[in-house]
């Protein structure tokens, strides 16, 4: 079976040699291979294990969390449904993040539009009034973003 040191890895999956060292040290690598003068190495099923971590990590999962998962796994089939638990919450949470990520994409859209509406009038002292004129993908952040400004919300 083939096996790659560290560098490679870090290469081959766009991976800093820190941050695989700190997963390592993290202990989120339980069977990782070592040579015989103690250089970590690994295998194809490491990569697909690098791959799934980096992925946990980029949902918005700690390594505290992630390392929860490792220690699931290494339990056995006794730990399945506590494992799949586990990552139903975080789809849960990732479905909220995009969510949340839609809504900041609309806004910044709709900024975008007013700027080249603001630069094709020469100045930033002009009220679009007429709803026809934004477009009618933003028209819904539009009308959000008018109703915030004519609320009366409280200052903390």
């Amino acid at each position: 079976m083939k096996t790659y040191k560290l560098s490679e890895v870090a290469e081959k999956l766009g991976l800093s040699l820190y941050t695989l060292r700190y997963y390592s040290k993290k202990g989120l690598f339980p069977e990782l291979k070592r040579s015989s003068t103690g250089m970590k190495l690994f295998t194809h099923k490491d990569f697909e294990w690098l791959f799934v971590i980096d992925s946990l990590k980029k949902s918005g999962m700690t390594i505290n969390q992630i390392k929860n998962y490792v220690n699931l796994m290494q339990a056995g089939d006794q730990t399945l449904s506590e494992r799949s638990i586990l990552l139903q919450q975080q789809q849960k949470n990732i479905a909220n993040k995009i969510d949340q990520l839609l809504v900041a994409k609309q806004i910044i859209d709709y900024k975008s539009w007013l700027y080249s509406e603001y630069e094709n009038a020469g100045t930033s002292d002009i009220e679009i009034k007429q709803t026809n004129l934004v477009p009618k993908n933003l028209r819904e952040i539009e009308g959000q973003l008018f109703n915030l400004r004519d609320s009366k919300l409280p200052i903390d």
